[in-house]
C-alpha cells in the first residue's frame, strides 16, 4: 500500500527570526543528525524516493519540504526551490530542518524511518557542496557569433526579467536591446538564457516564461526580424523552470534540451529538423536518463556528429551523458561509473578540442567544488583540474568552456574563495595552466555567471556579471594584451539577475 506523503509545515515568521538568533532546543533523546540510509527511508516514504519531485502541490523534492521552509534553513544556496537541488544538498537542509523541529517535521514519515532514533552525521567527511547560483543571469553558452559576425550576449534584466541583448555589429559598435519591449519575449526566470546559430544561419536563443514555466524561443532569421514562438503551446514541451540548453547536429536538427518542472525533473529534447517540423520527446521516459538537479543540462555535438546532453543525476550527483550517435539510437552512459567522473552538483560544459577530443567539464560536489575535466583519451577518463593545474574552487553557475582559434581548449569559472574570475587552458600541444583574470585584467569579481564569444578576428571575449557592483556586464577580451570594459556602463546593458 502506498503511503501518503506528509508535509512539512510551512515554518512561522516569528520562529525563523528566533532560530537566527539563538540555538534551537530539543527534545531529550531526539536526533539532531541521521545517516544518509535513513534519510533514504524518509524520502522513500514522502515521495516515493524521487529527489527531484515536483507535482505543483507547494511540496518539492525527496524530503517534501514547502519552499518556505527551504529558504527559511538556508536551501537558497543552492538552488531556488528543493527539487532543483541535489540528494546531498536536500539532506544537508533536511539536517538543520531536524534540529530545529525534531522528527516531528515530518509526522508520519520521521518516525517510520527512526530518524529520532539516528543520531549519525550524513557526510562526515565530506566539505558542504558549493553553492550554487539560484537564477543566473548569463550561462556558459549566453553568447553567439552570427554569420555576418555580429556579436550576440543575451541576459536578464535583473529589475523586471526582461531579455536584453547586448550585440558588437562586425566593424561597428556596440549596441544593447530589449527584446521583451521589441519583439514580446516574455520576462524570464530560472536558468540562463541559452544560445544557439542553425545553418541557415538564424541565431536565437531559449528561455522560461516566468509567469507559466513554458519554453519560450526568441530567434533572428538570416536577413529577417526578431520573433518569438511559445514552444510549450506550439508543440507540448514540457514547463520548465529554466535549465535548458541547445545544440545544432550535422543534419541541420536543432536540439533544444530542458529539465521539466512539474514531472519531477524529466529530461526532454525537443527539435527541429532540417525540414521546418517541430517534435519534443521525454528522454527520461525513453531512454532511461535519470531525473536531473542542479545547473541546466549541457549540450554538445562531437566531430564524428553524436548530439547529446550531459546532465548531474539528481539522485547521487553522477555525471550521465545522453546521446544519439549519427545514424543510430539514442543511449546513455553514466559518467561517473565510466570515467570516474566525481559527482557534481550539475553545473556543467562541453567543448570539441581542434583534435575533435571532447572535454566535458564539471564541479564536484563532494570535493569542495573542484573542476574536473572528463575526455576521450579515446577511453573515457577524468582528471581533477584543481589538483593538476591549481583551477581554485569555484561556486555559482556552470564553468564557462572554450576553444580559440589556436587550438587552446578551456574553461573559465568563479573562485568559489574571493570571486576572482578564473582561466584554465590547455595550449595546443602544451600543459594545463591557468590564470587570474581578476589580477590579470581587472575583471570584476562574480558570483559566477560566465560566458565566452570568439570573434571572426580570432579575440576571446570572456563576458561576466559582477557580484559586487550591482550586476553590471563585463567584457575581458584579449587584445594587445587582456583588458576589460564595464558594458553596462559603456553601452547602457541593464543590471544582469
Amino acid at each position: 500500500m502506498t503511503t501518503r506523503p506528509r508535509r512539512i509545515p510551512a515554518l512561522a515568521l516569528a520562529a525563523a527570526g528566533l532560530l537566527a538568533c539563538a540555538a534551537p532546543v530539543l527534545a531529550a533523546g531526539e536526533a539532531s543528525a541521521a545517516s544518509v540510509a535513513t534519510w533514504d527511508k524518509v524520502a522513500q516514504c514522502e515521495s516515493s524516493g524521487n529527489w527531484a519531485i515536483n507535482t505543483g502541490n507547494g511540496y518539492y523534492g525527496g524530503l517534501q519540504f514547502s519552499r518556505s521552509t527551504w529558504l527559511a534553513y538556508g536551501g537558497g544556496q543552492y538552488a531556488a526551490y528543493p527539487h532543483q537541488a541535489t540528494k546531498q544538498q536536500q539532506i544537508l537542509i533536511g539536517e538543520k530542518v531536524l534540529a530545529g523541529q525534531g522528527q516531528g517535521a515530518w509526522p508520519v514519515c520521521g518516525p517510520k524511518a527512526g530518524l529520532g532514533a539516528d543520531h549519525a552525521d550524513p557526510y562526515p567527511s565530506t566539505t558542504p557542496p558549493p553553492a550554487a547560483a539560484a537564477a543566473p543571469s548569463l550561462g556558459d553558452a549566453g553568447s553567439v557569433v552570427a554569420e555576418d559576425g555580429t556579436q550576440y550576449t543575451f541576459t536578464r534584466d535583473a529589475g523586471n526579467g526582461h531579455l536584453q541583448v547586448t550585440y558588437l555589429p562586425k566593424g561597428g559598435n556596440w549596441a544593447t536591446a530589449d527584446l521583451t519591449n521589441q519583439v514580446g519575449t516574455p520576462a524570464s526566470a530560472g536558468g540562463a538564457p541559452a544560445t544557439f546559430i542553425q545553418q541557415n544561419g538564424t541565431i536565437g536563443v531559449t528561455t522560461a516564461d516566468a509567469s507559466n514555466g513554458h519554453l519560450r524561443i526568441t530567434y533572428l532569421p538570416k536577413g529577417g526580424n526578431w520573433a518569438t514562438v511559445d514552444l510549450n503551446g506550439q508543440i507540448g514541451t514540457p514547463v520548465t523552470g529554466g535549465g535548458v540548453s541547445n545544440t545544432v547536429a550535422p543534419d541541420g536538427t536543432l536540439y533544444i534540451f530542458s529539465r521539466g518542472s512539474a514531472d519531477g525533473g524529466h529530461l526532454s529534447a525537443t527539435y527541429l529538423n532540417s525540414a521546418g517540423t517541430w517534435g519534443t520527446a521525454d528522454m527520461t521516459a525513453t531512454v532511461g536518463t535519470p531525473v536531473s538537479a542542479g545547473g541546466a543540462p549541457s549540450a554538445f555535438v562531437q566531430k564524428d556528429g553524436t548530439v547529446g546532453v550531459v546532465t548531474a543525476n539528481a539522485a547521487n550527483g553522477h555525471v550521465f551523458m545522453t546521446y544519439l550517435p549519427s545514424g543510430g539510437q539514442w543511449a546513455g552512459d553514466d559518467m561517473t561509473t565510466l570515467a570516474g567522473t566525481p559527482v557534481s552538483d550539475g553545473n556543467i560544459s562541453n567543448v570539441n578540442a581542434a583534435d575533435g577530443k571532447h572535454y566535458i567539464f564539471s564541479r564536484g560536489s563532494m570535493n569542495g567544488g573542484h573542476l574536473s575535466a572528463t575526455y576521450a583519451a579515446p577511453g573515457w577518463t577524468s582528471t581533477d583540474l584543481t589538483n593538476q593545474a591549481g583551477t581554485p574552487a569555484s561556486a555559482g553557475g556552470a564553468p564557462a568552456a572554450f576553444l580559440q582559434p589556436d587550438g587552446t581548449v578551456g574553461v573559465v569559472t568563479a573562485n568559489s574563495a574571493n570571486g576572482h574570475v578564473y582561466m584554465t587552458y590547455l595550449p595546443n600541444g602544451g600543459q594545463w595552466t591557468g590564470a587570474d583574470m581578476t589580477t590579470l585584467a581587472g575583471t570584476p569579481v562574480t558570483g559566477g555567471s560566465i560566458s565566452n564569444a570568439i570573434a571572426p578576428d580570432g579575440t576571446h571575449y570572456i563576458f561576466s556579471v559582477g557580484s559586487t557592483d550591482g550586476g553590471h556586464l563585463s567584457a575581458t577580451y584579449a587584445g594587445t594584451s587582456w583588458a576589460t570594459t564595464d558594458m553596462t556602463g559603456y553601452v547602457g546593458t541593464p543590471a544582469a539577475g
